[in-house]
């Protein structure tokens, strides 16, 4: 776009030059909104379940939850700080009173909070207006990192409100420096282990006040401010546990970060990945070069940004400690960015900036608005992401004991099956540690690490991760652990010096439940019939799946087409029921539906979709759309590659390139059809194909 062309569209745009940080800022809030409101609760995040179960054990017994009290472990009295027990309460209340719609809410409401406080600290308390083209372009940056958390309800929310509240009254509100003890409180009993933060932010401006009253030679006026600051030290002991708050961020365990991706260590990539939005390290690299700057702006006058540099000098200490604090380091850098920005001369809102801005929006719309799709499509929540089939097969059936189940599900167990069944242990660290871990893991993904801890702990049944195919399942059998039971996330394997009935009756032999697509031509039948039987217990569509697949395999499309239905009702956006319902349709002869359900089944999908891109392209040339099928094709063959070739895709494949005037492409695959047809099946249909194009 030439100069003179810009000129003449920027005198075009001078009237309207004004609204654009309102505009901007208002459609940039309400799309985030919406966002927060439409993401459904992740209840695979077995850390929600610890919470809420917490939650209602305080209130149903009157004490604090230590999980070591559902735990198996022969663990000597270990005592924890519960340092967040007022979120635990807080959920529990929104949840037994407001169900899962309360949840989302109560998420949405906090992601919100801290980036309208973020913006406030931006703005150094100025109206939305006021703002330059820079700070839209932090806020926006940090809307997309906020997003981007937006899929879990931890105590982490409570931080992320706090940090940007109290560096916003403490740089721009002296009146309200009364209230901030009172946060305090509120902080340090919904999330008590980031007191170090707020001891850094309280410290830091404590600081600026100090050396701005000694250098004012010590006013009278100035003492109240100091004092409403340092109130915040005892305030923070006003808490159940009082001093022994203060050591609860230095107990972690060692090696957490091996197991535990969030705890490890920050690895900045220089990458600005576009292709799917606004992407996360895009946003992130942005907010740190824009730091930098700050931080050398800002040194050239360190005595009037003292605080703002002692918080950035903390937040890096932060982030280099682990990932999972690059959201602090976000809000505590804000003081110091917003300093820099106020320093320098403004870039006037014109065309060329409006577009950029327009262009950010767009990108974190196209990054998000898929979760905003998967979200709605499972709202308020999605109880097949958890552990719900197996959980009610062990309730169903009176069993009760020991359960070994991956710790990473282990907080749903106990919020459902407690007392009555223990678990190994959850992810709460305290106050279970990384010794206490291995144990588990171990036994998981090796055969030695399996014999070894059943041996040492005898469990009455194991819960393995259906996804994860490193578990020892045939020494689980040599050893009396027979799977009985699968859903979505996991397989349930009984022992038979617990419950030989039961692990027998319910024995699974013909149906594979780690990858129950995959079976045996002369089992079907008995396949069949023991999904019917779990069927009998509870009716998850994990189980309907695997069923529709094997009806559809033998024939029965009639009885197929109404578990279709079903599962249409219940589970229609998962891919699953997509591909088999396209499927279905495909063989029933019916490419005209067939079509859709495919191509929402490549989108849903985070598996191979070159499979499914092949069947949607037959259909497509059943449907004459020949374009379309030789682009599918295209994208789903490599006949350099191809490991199990299908003929009649070649040939079809062949003819759609014919139909679309790729004649040399036909010929090439047509001579690769023959390397592969070596029984000379299609051989009189080329010869007719090559006379056709000679």
């Amino acid at each position: 776009m030439s100069v003179p062309i810009l000129r003449e569209l920027d005198n075009r745009f001078l009237p309207y030059k004004d609204g654009v940080p309102s505009a901007y800022g208002w459609t940039l809030f309400l799309g985030f909104l919406v966002f927060l409101t439409t993401q459904s609760i992740q209840y695979s995040d077995t850390d929600l379940w610890y919470h809420i179960h917490g939650g209602r054990y305080l209130f149903e017994q009157g004490t604090f939850y230590n999980p070591l009290v559902d735990s198996f472990l022969d663990a000597e009295e270990r005592d924890s700080v519960v340092y967040f027990w007022g979120f635990q309460a807080l959920v529990y209340l929104v949840w037994s009173q407001t169900g899962e719609f309360g949840l989302v809410l109560l998420k949405a409401i906090g992601l919100f909070l801290a980036g309208f406080f973020a913006m406030k600290v931006v703005l150094q308390n100025r109206p939305l207006n006021d703002a330059t083209f820079l700070q839209l372009v932090v806020i926006t940056a940090v809307v997309g990192m906020l997003a981007a958390r937006g899929f879990s309800l931890r105590p982490h929310v409570v931080s992320y409100i706090m940090i940007p509240v109290f560096t916003y009254i403490l740089g721009n509100r002296e009146k309200a420096y009364p209230v901030l003890p009172v946060l305090t409180v509120l902080w340090v009993n919904l999330h008590g282990v980031e007191y170090v933060v707020g001891a850094l932010i309280c410290g830091a401006f404590f600081l600026a006040r100090l050396v701005n009253w000694l250098e004012e030679g010590r006013p009278q006026q100035g003492v109240m401010s100091m004092v409403w600051i340092a109130s915040c030290a005892p305030a923070m002991l006003i808490n159940p546990f009082g001093v022994h708050l203060i050591t609860t961020p230095f107990l972690h365990s060692p090696d957490l970060h091996l197991f535990i991706g969030e705890l490890r260590k920050y690895e900045l990539e220089l990458i600005f990945d576009f292709e799917d939005g606004l992407s996360f390290n895009a946003t992130l690299l942005t907010l740190m070069g824009l730091a930098a700057y700050a931080a050398l702006v800002c040194l050239g006058n360190a005595r009037k940004h003292i605080a703002a540099l002692i918080l950035a000098a903390g937040a890096l200490i932060l982030l280099l400690r682990a990932q999972r604090f690059v959201w602090e380091w976000v809000f505590l850098t804000l003081p110091l960015i917003s300093a820099a920005l106020s320093q320098e001369k403004s870039i006037k809102h014109n065309v060329l900036t409006s577009m950029t801005l327009a262009l950010m929006l767009v990108g974190l719309t196209k990054l998000f608005w898929p979760n905003v799709i998967q979200g709605l499509n499972y709202y308020p929540y999605d109880e097949n992401s958890l552990p719900n089939g197996t959980t009610e097969f062990i309730r169903s059936q009176g069993i009760t004991g020991r359960y070994a189940i991956e710790p990473s599900y282990a907080g749903y167990v106990e919020f459902m099956l407690s007392p009555d069944v223990k678990v190994h242990m959850d992810m709460q660290f305290p106050p279970f540690t990384s010794h206490d871990f291995h144990p588990i893991a171990a036994a998981m993904v090796s055969a030695a690490g399996f014999r070894s801890y059943v041996e040492r702990f005898k469990p009455d049944m194991f819960g393995a991760r259906r996804k994860d195919r490193t578990f020892p399942d045939s020494v689980a059998k040599e050893m009396g652990y027979l799977p009985v039971f699968f859903d979505r996330e996991v397989v349930l394997f009984l022992g038979t010096h617990s419950y030989p009935d039961l692990a027998r009756r319910f024995e699974l032999t013909a149906v594979d439940p780690f990858d129950p697509r995959k079976f045996k031509a002369d089992e079907i039948g008995k396949a069949i019939q023991e999904l019917q039987r779990m069927r009998q217990i509870i009716d998850v569509p994990e189980i309907k799946q695997t069923l529709l697949n094997l009806l559809v395999t033998v024939g029965d499309l009639t009885a197929a087409r109404v578990l279709r239905d079903e599962l249409l009702i219940e589970d229609p956006h998962h891919p699953s029921t997509l591909f088999l319902s396209a499927r279905l349709d495909h063989l029933s002869g019916n490419c005209a539906a067939a079509v859709p359900n495919y191509q929402k089944s490549i989108a849903a999908t985070d598996d191979d979709v070159k499979p499914l891109r092949s069947l949607l392209a037959e259909c497509l040339f059943v449907l004459k759309d020949l374009a379309a099928a030789y682009e599918q094709f295209g994208l789903a063959m490599n006949p350099y590659g191809d490991t199990n070739p299908d003929k009649l895709q070649y040939y079809q494949y062949a003819l759609t390139a014919i139909g679309v005037g790729k004649n040399d492409k036909a010929k090439r695959l047509l001579a690769m059809l023959e390397t592969i047809d070596p029984e000379g099946e299609y051989a009189e249909r080329i010869e007719s194909v090559r006379t056709a194009l000679d």
